[in-house]
C-alpha cells in the first residue's frame, strides 16, 4: 500500500490550474530536453505524469515517452486528450517510490508537482 497522495480528485480540474500559454510551454519543452540532454528516440520517464501537461508535448518531439502515476482519473484524461496521430504515451499505474523499471531504462526522468505528494520522496529519488 502506498502513503503517496494520489490526486484522483483534481483530475477534473487540474488542466485549467496548471495551464501554460502556447509560447511558454514551447520553452518549456525546449528547456527541459536541453536540461535533459535529449534526443529523438531516447526513452523519458515523467513520474507524477498526471494529465500529460508536460507529457504530450514532450512526447510530440519524437521522445519515446513513458509515464507512471498514482492516479488512474489523472491517467485517463491524459489518454483522452491524445490524437492518434500523436507519439504514444506508454502509461503505468504506479508509486514512484517503487518503480516498475531497471536502472538505466531512461535518457532522462522528468518530475513536475510531484515530490509535495510523496510522504517519502527521497526513496522515489533514489
Amino acid at each position: 500500500m502506498s502513503n503517496s497522495i494520489a490526486f484522483d480528485q483534481a483530475a477534473d480540474y487540474y488542466d485549467q490550474t496548471r495551464a501554460v500559454p502556447p509560447e511558454v510551454e514551447a520553452q518549456g519543452v525546449a528547456a527541459i530536453a536541453e536540461a535533459l540532454g535529449l534526443d529523438e528516440g531516447m526513452r523519458v520517464l515523467e513520474a507524477g505524469v498526471g494529465t500529460g501537461r508536460w507529457a504530450i508535448p514532450l512526447a510530440g518531439h519524437g521522445y519515446r515517452y513513458h509515464g507512471v502515476d498514482l492516479a488512474m482519473p489523472m491517467l485517463r484524461k491524459l489518454v483522452g486528450k491524445q490524437q492518434p496521430d500523436e507519439h504514444p504515451i506508454i502509461l503505468t499505474q504506479g508509486d514512484i517510490t517503487s518503480l516498475p523499471y531497471r536502472d538505466g531504462s531512461f535518457a532522462g526522468v522528468l518530475v513536475v508537482h510531484v515530490f509535495h505528494l510523496v510522504p517519502n520522496y527521497r526513496q522515489a529519488i533514489a
